[in-house]
């Protein structure tokens, strides 16, 4: 019976382990994807705005 409850504790944390992990992998290429659109716009403009904002993107990603 504990065995039993053990293993499936397991593979319930097994899979929130892995969803998580899909969680950050899609939120990394995200934030990719909104730097680079960022970026695209920004070199077409000198607004200082996006460049600002560019910036704290990509401090976050490397977090």
């Amino acid at each position: 019976m504990h065995i039993n409850l053990i293993k499936s504790f397991l593979y319930i944390i097994s899979l929130c382990n892995s969803y998580a992990t899909k969680l950050r992998k899609e939120t990394t290429e995200v934030h990719e994807e909104i730097a680079n659109q960022i970026q695209k716009i920004s070199s077409n403009t000198s607004n200082q705005y996006l460049s600002v904002l560019l910036f704290k993107l990509n401090k976050k990603e490397s977090l």
